[in-house]
Parts: C-alpha cells; sequence; structure tokens
C-alpha cells in the first residue's frame, strides 16, 4: 500500500512537473495529463509480474514506474531526450523497454489488439507461465479489432487482460455517447470470458482485480476483460478546450474524489501514514522528479544526422 503511494505521488508530481513547464514556454512532446488517474495506474502497475507483457497508455506513467522503467527514462521519453527509452525518438507515446515486458506502441489505434494476441499466441507455444496486460481508453476500445481479438484470444484461450480506461471522455465524446450499454464492459459479456468493473479510482480495488484476472490468465484458462471507472481530471492535452464539453462544477466535483486524497485518508485510518510521513513522501517525490527532469534537460535530442536511423531495416546477418 506504501508502494502504491509513492507512485501514485510520483505520477502526479510528474503531471506538475510538465505544466509547470509548459506554463513556462517549455515544449513537452505529446504529454497527455493523467491527474485523477493515478489510482488505476498504480494499482494494474504493482499487480504485473515482471515476466508480464505490458501495453500501456501515454498517461500510464506509473505504470511504467512499477514495471521497471525509471524515473530518468521516463523523463527522458517526456523531454524527446536520449536518455529515454526511445533515445528521443518516440517518446511518451512509443516507451519501448523489451527487456520489461514493454513492447513499444503502434501510432495506429486500435492495433494493438492484434500485437496482444500475437503476444499471447508466443506465450501458449513456448508455454510461459506469463500474461499480457493490454490497456486501452475508450476511442481505442470502440474500434473493431478488439473485437476481432477478444474472438481469436477467446477461441485459442489466451493469457490476456484487456483493460478498459474509462476516464468518462474519448477527448471531447462522453462515454456514453460511444459505448451502447453506456460503460465500456457491458459490450463485451457475450464473450465466454471474465468481464468486470471496478472504481478505477480505488487502488486497492484496481490491484486485486488485475492480480485475479492476470492469475486467471496465466493458469491458462483463457483472457478476461477489466473496465476501471475513474475521470480525467485535466483537460484531454493542454491546448484541448475542455469548457466546450464539461463544467468546472463537474470538475470540482470530481476534484472532491482525488485518489490520492482518498488514499491519504485510508492509509491514515489503517495507521500506516501520519501527516509528517505524507508529507516527506510528497516532497521526496517531487524532489525526485525535479531531479531526473533536470538530468533529461542536460542530456541530447537526436540529430539530423541520425534522420534515417531505425527507418529501414538492413537485414540479418547470415552468421548473427
Amino acid at each position: 500500500m506504501i508502494e502504491a503511494y509513492r507512485l501514485m505521488l510520483t505520477s502526479r508530481a510528474v503531471d506538475e512537473k510538465c505544466q509547470r513547464f509548459l506554463a513556462q514556454g517549455e515544449p513537452v512532446p505529446n504529454y497527455h495529463s493523467g491527474v485523477g488517474m493515478e489510482a488505476l495506474y498504480a494499482g494494474a502497475g504493482l499487480a504485473l509480474e515482471e515476466s508480464d507483457y505490458l501495453q500501456f497508455t501515454y498517461r500510464a506513467y506509473a505504470t511504467l514506474l512499477a514495471k521497471g522503467v525509471t524515473l530518468d527514462e521516463l523523463a527522458g521519453d517526456l523531454l524527446l531526450r536520449n536518455s529515454g527509452t526511445t533515445a528521443g525518438y518516440g517518446g511518451i507515446m512509443h516507451v519501448t523497454a523489451p527487456d520489461r515486458g514493454i513492447v513499444g506502441r503502434n501510432s495506429v489505434f486500435g492495433s494493438r489488439y492484434g500485437i496482444a494476441v500475437g503476444l499471447g499466441h508466443s506465450i501458449k507455444v513456448r508455454r510461459e507461465r506469463r500474461a499480457v496486460f493490454s490497456a486501452f481508453g475508450e476511442a481505442e476500445g470502440s474500434r473493431g479489432p478488439l473485437f476481432e481479438a477478444l474472438n481469436v484470444a477467446c477461441l485459442q484461450k489466451l493469457p490476456i487482460l484487456f483493460c478498459a480506461e474509462n476516464n468518462g471522455f474519448s477527448i471531447s465524446s462522453r462515454t456514453e455517447q460511444l459505448y451502447a450499454g453506456g460503460n465500456m464492459s457491458d459490450l463485451v459479456r457475450g464473450f465466454p470470458m471474465p468481464v468486470a468493473s471496478v472504481d478505477g479510482n480505488d487502488v486497492e480495488a484496481v490491484y486485486h482485480a488485475v492480480r485475479s484476472l492476470l492469475g486467471y490468465a496465466r493458469a491458462g484458462l483463457g483472457p478476461a476483460y477489466l473496465e476501471c471507472r475513474t475521470y480525467r481530471i485535466d483537460a484531454h492535452i493542454p491546448t484541448d478546450e475542455d469548457w466546450r464539453y464539461r463544467t468546472q462544477e463537474e470538475i470540482d466535483e470530481w476534484r472532491k474524489a482525488d485518489p490520492i486524497v482518498r488514499f491519504t485518508a485510508r492509509l491514515k485510518e489503517e495507521g500506516l501514514l501520519d501527516d509528517a510521513a505524507a508529507e516527506r513522501m510528497r516532497r521526496e517525490a517531487e524532489e525526485a522528479v525535479e531531479a531526473a527532469f533536470e538530468k533529461a534537460r542536460r542530456t541530447s535530442e537526436p540529430g539530423v544526422d541520425t534522420l534515417h536511423d531505425y527507418v529501414y531495416f538492413a537485414g540479418v546477418k547470415e552468421n548473427a
């Protein structure tokens, strides 16, 4: 629980640092705020095993950190510097660390599901004890390839947990405008697999649900589907005019359900935290993030002379 809290505080500190950079006129390429969704990302990340594959979403700082991405690497990816996992080429939307089960993201929405099926097949063929955690938001979850992947995964009993991040919006469209059932899970309940929906602002609920369903998948019983209900407090991106599709009153109501405030109270009730410890952990998270971003700023960006690097596959040497 304390580790979950640390991850949540760190994730919030990353967002606050990015927002300060933007306010000062410094670019943070492809930045998407995860404020209000920290419980979902921390709970899911801690439930993953080291061997599991992770298909992340671009707000999932806590999940990436839990999976072994360092804070220095995360800051490097956010600033498109060579200290990031993509050496400044892909940024936060394409974090890639195969040695930690993070295979990267394809740029086409809906393409991740075919990759998840391929990873699931490889696990099954190799008879490995691992699973695929494939997370997605409203925009991607309404695409046809998901349903094709669910069908194949059920037919082949592939070890995949499909995790729907219901944060209320696909940019400016509300979830209920995109899904016939009004949420992201009712539409898939006809598939022969466990389907669950949890409070995504409850880090413990997310952790236990993800851990249980990943255990089901690893046991060779087939795929599962989990919807995590949360709310995106900030705009989709810094230039998003979110006042056009929601009110300040709505945002303020969700701020009252801030998962960090909620979890702080829970830890205090359990006797695991007091005011002094909470303040110390918050300060430590902010200082660690500040140091990581300053370090990333001192590293270089890819030069023009590397423009064609990683673009073409040159082939494998015959004796390699």
